[in-house]
């Protein structure tokens, strides 16, 4: 029973941070928010990695790619969903969302990371089908200029960084632990 209720607490969460993204950019400016999220976190993860996996610094020999993901999933994804979301609704924003699998998807195909089985598609496609399902996309708010379609531009970008941080992130996880692969993406992200 605590198990679903946990993941009905997350559920809850993720579906209202889009709503509570869109207040917050309404008050303060997205770099501020994406530096403060940051700054918050990043001493949390690394006490985590450190308490947890006992040691802190990865071998220098992962520290590439460790930045690289830290760029993709930590400092383009925060600015550009924090920005567009600023610009296009919440609303938007949740329609949105759902082509992260999709775009996963697509750069695992085009880097070669990993193969995509026709179930993983299938998977992929009844998942999207059910969000869009669930968020009706006809409300979707589209301009063809103005805030509005950039807003929405910036979102699926986001989308996509993001997608690209859950994929290369991957193949690090055969040699480090992922509380560091996390931990360290902040560091290399909030720089």
């Amino acid at each position: 029973m605590s198990v679903h209720l946990a993941l009905l607490f997350v559920q809850l969460c993720f579906g209202g941070f889009h709503v509570a993204a869109k207040s917050t950019v309404a008050l303060m400016h997205p770099l501020a928010l994406a530096c403060l999220r940051v700054a918050l976190a990043t001493p949390l993860l690394l006490g985590n990695a450190a308490w947890f996996d006992k040691r802190l610094v990865p071998p220098r020999r992962y520290m590439p790619h460790l930045a690289l993901i830290g760029l993709l999933g930590v400092t383009i994804n925060q600015l550009l969903y924090l920005v567009g979301v600023r610009m296009t609704t919440a609303t938007n924003a949740a329609i949105l969302i759902p082509s992260i699998p999709a775009f996963a998807v697509l750069v695992a195909l085009v880097l070669r990371v990993e193969s995509v089985s026709r179930a993983r598609l299938l998977g992929v496609g009844l998942s999207m089908a059910g969000a869009l399902l669930l968020l009706r996309p006809q409300q979707l708010t589209v301009a063809a200029q103005g805030d509005t379609a950039l807003g929405n531009l910036l979102v699926l970008l986001n989308c996509l960084s993001y997608s690209g941080f859950l994929v290369l992130q991957r193949p690090l996880h055969q040699f480090l632990p992922w509380r560091t692969v996390i931990a360290w993406a902040f560091v290399f992200g909030s720089m």
